[in-house]
């Protein structure tokens, strides 16, 4: 781990939002920070999260939880400097906050209409799962952002990590007297002591005449797209905020088919993997060669499919012979990247009720053209309509695998997207993670690209897997009343047109 800065830091910023899960965060972690950047005309907005409906209805004389959490923090920023009508809050359930579609896309438009140079935000190696999860919004938006934005980690528990630290010796007063205003806090713990007391810590680096100060991960604007990785990077360096981790073993299956130079580089590309927890099981169709790494550093198995077993089969026969808890799917003639399960694992760790996490893919053409595939929210009314990320992109646990039996073997195209289907009707959840890490060379000689969109044979293997769902695709529909009932007889109709056209 690096050294802590021994010099104090300043970040120019114009334009600031600070995202605070409860109505004292912010002050706690930046406080002394925004005492200064708003004594220099700052335009500082604050977004509270939570409703504080857990606050002790007793301690409140007769006033609302969220009225008391907001009148508290109206006072705090206005001792700060802070225009008291730049607060906006949101009420989400305290302890409760969640990353989802509706809460990601609202503070996509917030972050759009503010359009911050500088964000101050949560740090996700917290404990609290509101800090976290608040955290987790900005790291699952920011690839999407099309303007440049920095964003600090701020403490409310010391961070692993520190490569900012600012003197607030002058405003250091200022930030106690409004950390003293969150009546209702300090009623319970003696929050303002220990914040300030971690402040006085955090000067010890600095020179003598710096007596407070505050720290943060600071990500600039050119970093931010690639916050994940560096996440990852700070928690390995700190062993003990992913014990768990440790302890997976990841299972990556390639399947191959007569492309020996291709499979050699597929395992090329998982050996190269900065997670070394793994085995690769190949499953060979039997009629090619195999290039293999004569000095692997992690176990290759090589299963052989009988003639005439379809890709689905293949699958199947690797999986089921994994010893891992998790498992990959890689064809042989696609790459990862070499974070890409490191990635994708610290996600599910961080979230067991997750079973499958699918990354972002870039195709690739047989020129070397690159183009990013959507990595898209998880919506099952989508799902229905088509697969909404290929095989080579998701991380599944294998118990899930076990529950529904893998692969349709009845199916050769389209057998993850059927697998996907069958996986949320089960109940199993999903997770996005917008980082780009698969490459999926499209090569005109690819299966599916021999199968144009749009012709009979593409039609006939949609067909197969919508019929195969057919009434899980009704119920879902008719759950939306009339207008669901009339897109289903539409998209039916539409559907046999487009196959009567080309019978």
């Amino acid at each position: 781990m690096k050294r802590l800065p021994h010099e104090a830091g300043w970040i120019n910023a114009r334009n600031i939002l600070v995202i605070s899960p409860h109505w004292d965060d912010g002050t706690a972690g930046c406080g002394g920070t925004l005492c200064r950047y708003a004594a220099l005309g700052a335009q500082i907005h604050v977004l509270l999260l939570t409703c504080g409906a857990k606050m002790p209805v007793d301690d409140i004389k007769g006033k609302t939880p969220a009225s008391m959490r907001v009148e508290e923090l109206k006072n705090a920023m206005e001792i700060m400097g802070i225009n008291q009508e730049s607060l906006i809050t949101w009420e989400e359930p305290e302890q409760g906050l969640q990353v989802n579609s509706l809460l990601l896309k609202k503070l996509e438009s917030l972050l759009r209409e503010l359009r911050p140079d500088l964000c101050f935000i949560p740090s996700p190696y917290e404990y609290h799962p509101d800090h976290i999860a608040a955290s987790h919004l900005f790291i699952h938006l920011v690839p999407w952002l099309s303007w440049e934005m920095s964003i600090a980690f701020y403490e409310n528990q010391p961070l692993p990590k520190v490569n900012l630290i600012v003197d607030i010796t002058k405003v250091a007063e200022q930030k106690k007297m409004a950390l003293s205003i969150f009546n209702s806090q300090l009623k319970q713990k003696n929050h303002k002591k220990q914040i300030m007391g971690l402040n006085t810590f955090r000067a010890r680096s600095l020179p003598s005449d710096v007596n407070a100060a505050e720290a943060f991960r600071f990500f600039s604007g050119s970093e931010v797209k690639k916050m994940p990785l560096l996440i990852m990077e700070d928690e390995k360096q700190s062993s003990y905020l992913n014990p768990v981790l440790q302890t997976h073993l990841v299972s990556v299956i390639i399947r191959t088919c007569n492309r020996p130079g291709a499979v050699f580089q597929a395992i090329q590309s998982v050996l190269d993997q900065t997670w070394q927890g793994m085995e690769i099981i190949v499953v060979n169709d039997g009629s090619s060669r195999l290039d293999l790494p004569s000095t692997p550093r992690v176990p290759v198995r090589v299963f052989t499919t009988q003639e005439g077993f379809n890709r689905s089969h293949a699958a199947n026969l690797g999986w089921k012979n994994a010893k891992g808890t998790m498992v990959a799917f890689l064809d042989d003639d696609d790459l990862f990247s070499s974070f890409h399960i490191e990635n994708l694992l610290t996600v599910m760790d961080k979230k067991p009720w997750c079973s499958i996490a699918y990354s972002g893919v870039v195709a690739q053409d047989d020129d070397g053209r690159q183009t990013d595939l959507p990595c898209p929210e998880f919506d099952l009314s989508s799902l229905f309509k088509g697969n909404l990320f290929p095989i080579h992109g998701a991380l599944v646990r294998k118990n899930a695998l076990e529950a529904v039996g893998g692969f349709d073997e009845s199916l050769d195209i389209f057998e993850d997207w059927d697998l996907w289907i069958r996986l949320a009707l089960a109940g199993y959840s999903f997770i996005p993670v917008k980082v780009w890490s698969v490459i999926y060379r499209k090569h005109s000689h690819g299966t599916l690209e021999k199968m144009t969109f749009g012709t009979q044979k593409d039609l006939d293997a949609r067909w197969k897997v919508l019929k195969k769902h057919e009434a899980a695709i009704q119920q879902c529909l008719a759950d939306r009343g009339r207008t669901g009932k009339i897109r289903l007889k539409l998209r039916k109709f539409l559907f046999k047109v487009a196959k009567d056209l080309l019978s």
